[in-house]
């Protein structure tokens, strides 16, 4: 195990469950062959998420914001945040029990969820967004330049992830299950 696989364990232990997926596709048939839990899969969206805020939150100290900053500490970071759940969730249809679950808890009062330049219906969108945009993250990051890097805007680019993903772990924490585990955003 390799320093990064420590930032987000549940990316390695979906990964150690299914050996022998060589793609996402791959894994997304293993996935259903295995019929992973509903509860099983939140719990794991929870714990995947939680793990990119740890991450997220170094990127936010004052370190990343100067000119000293190194964008291959910045790469190093970013390429142990792997986020397989949240892409299985995504890619499924909408029949699955997470998708349809999240669908109903999920949807937002546009005007208490106003997210800047964003506007989501449901907690979809919004998971959708911190998949896409972590991956152009992570493209930008591993070029390593410096210039490039500062020119993205990395702390607004970081603080939009970081509204989304409070937004889809308010929705986790209703479900009793996904509660009970929480230690952000804990419901009483």
């Amino acid at each position: 195990m390799n320093p990064t696989d420590m930032l987000n364990p549940v990316s390695t232990a979906v990964s150690t469950a299914f050996k022998g997926a060589e793609s996402f596709i791959e894994l997304l048939k293993k996935w259903r062959q295995y019929r992973i839990s509903d509860i099983a899969t939140l719990r794991m969206l929870y714990l995947e998420l939680d793990g990119y805020m740890e991450v997220l939150e170094l990127l936010e100290l004052k370190y990343f914001r100067g000119p000293k900053a190194n964008a291959g500490t910045i790469t190093k970071l970013l390429s142990g945040v792997q986020l397989p759940v949240t892409g299985l969730i995504l890619a499924n249809e909408e029949e699955y029990g997470v998708f349809r679950k999240m669908m109903k808890r999920g949807m937002l009062d546009t005007k208490k969820h106003r997210n800047r330049r964003r506007d989501y219906e449901n907690v979809l969108q919004a998971l959708s967004f911190i998949y896409s945009k972590t991956h152009a993250l992570k493209t930008i990051a591993e070029t390593e330049d410096r210039v490039l890097v500062k020119e993205i805007k990395l702390r607004e680019r970081v603080e939009n992830i970081v509204e989304s993903i409070t937004m889809v772990m308010k929705v986790l924490v209703t479900f009793r299950e996904v509660n009970i585990i929480a230690r952000r955003w804990h419901i009483d």
